[in-house]
């Protein structure tokens, strides 16, 4: 092979290469696209009649810390805290809730706030912050109630199991 032959084949193995290249990273982007959906948050759904549903309180269905900022023997939650509700295909346990014919919210309280506005739940998937006003005990153990709304005789409100632990103020 001639010189002039050679290098006039140059540019087209390098166009070849560049287009493997470029179809090896295609290739790689789109097998690893069916992971990353996989591991992506769920889109946030409305509540409606008919759906099962746990109650989360800082992400935990159960035996979830609520700290409180104490000076005697009552407090307020500390700020950063959450409620949220996740959809379930059917209940796991007794602890879950069923939004019933009706609900389209979920009135979310915790035991002993009597007289507080409950904090109003509309979408699964996104969490609401815990209201920094709201009177809470500075230890022990207590419940909150995630209660479908408006209410239907089918309706079942989700029951989490807390710890309220006193931390100082900052």
């Amino acid at each position: 092979m001639t010189q002039s032959a050679h290098r006039a084949r140059r540019p087209r193995a390098a166009r070849l290469s560049a287009a493997a290249a470029l179809a090896t990273a295609t290739a790689c982007v789109l097998a690893a696209a069916p992971s990353a959906l996989a591991v992506a948050r769920p889109l946030p759904t409305p509540v409606l009649p008919g759906q099962f549903f746990v109650g989360l309180v800082n992400g935990q269905s159960t035996l979830a810390d609520i700290l409180v900022v104490c000076d005697g023997s009552t407090g307020h939650p500390a700020a950063g805290q959450t409620f949220s509700a996740r959809q379930l295909s059917a209940a796991t346990d007794a602890s879950n809730g069923f939004t019933g014919t009706s609900a389209k919210t979920l009135a979310v309280e915790a035991a002993g706030d009597a007289g507080t506005v409950p904090v109003q739940l509309r979408t699964y998937g996104e969490s609401s912050p815990i209201p920094t006003s709201l009177p809470l005990p500075c230890s022990g153990t207590g419940t909150v109630a995630f209660t479908p709304a408006p209410s239907s005789v089918s309706a079942v409100s989700a029951v989490v199991k807390v710890t309220y632990v006193s931390v100082p103020s900052a």
